[in-house]
């Protein structure tokens, strides 16, 4: 039978902290003996039981395979960039025409009520 390891033993062949550990166990990722007698778990580690965690997380790293033929991206030739700048300014322009239209609109109507009423109180008074 393997001899149970402390947790600072089990941490320091991992190479993590104690609380990583600790971590671990509650979350079911490596399994621990619990020796103690009180509510308060008194963990301890099998040898085994690390080097099979080792052995679960142990993974490699692969590039992301590409498909051969497809273009990820498409590039724009040299002459087909488009100008941020103007395209930017010429939004800006319509966007103060539009408000300035909108504003030109308000001030005719107002006039207009205005008109209507002053012809509306003249011929009133006249009465």
């Amino acid at each position: 039978m393997n001899s149970l390891l402390t947790a600072e033993a089990a941490a320091k062949l991992l190479t993590i902290s104690t609380k990583q550990l600790r971590d671990l166990a509650i979350a079911g990722e490596i399994a621990f003996v619990d020796v103690g007698l009180s509510s308060r778990p008194s963990r301890r580690y099998l040898l085994a039981d690390i080097e099979e965690f080792i052995a679960k997380r142990r993974t490699t790293v692969t590039p992301a395979l590409v498909a051969k033929g497809r273009r990820l991206a498409s590039v724009a030739r040299q002459d087909e960039v488009p100008d941020f700048q103007k395209i930017l300014s010429d939004r800006r322009a319509e966007k103060k025409k539009a408000t300035e239209d909108r504003l030109r609109k308000r001030r005719e109507d107002a006039l207009k009520i205005n008109a209507n009423r002053s012809k509306s109180g003249a011929g009133s008074l006249g009465k």
